[in-house]
């Protein structure tokens, strides 16, 4: 994915951060960004994520 509403793809790749999953390396946005991103869709389903995002922050 290169592309992401809201958010520079650049910036994200350079503080995103490779976790190892299960013997699998991913690639993870940033927290900021993914909230960001989450924001700009402003779809129902990315509002619903938002909420549960920023609860567990708290």
């Amino acid at each position: 994915m290169t592309t992401v509403k809201g958010l520079d793809f650049t910036e994200s790749y350079a503080q995103a951060s490779d976790r190892e999953v299960e013997g699998l390396t991913i690639r993870l946005i940033h927290y900021h960004h993914l909230l960001a991103a989450k924001r700009a869709a402003g779809r129902p389903r990315d509002q619903n994520d938002l909420v549960n995002l920023l609860n567990i922050k708290k």
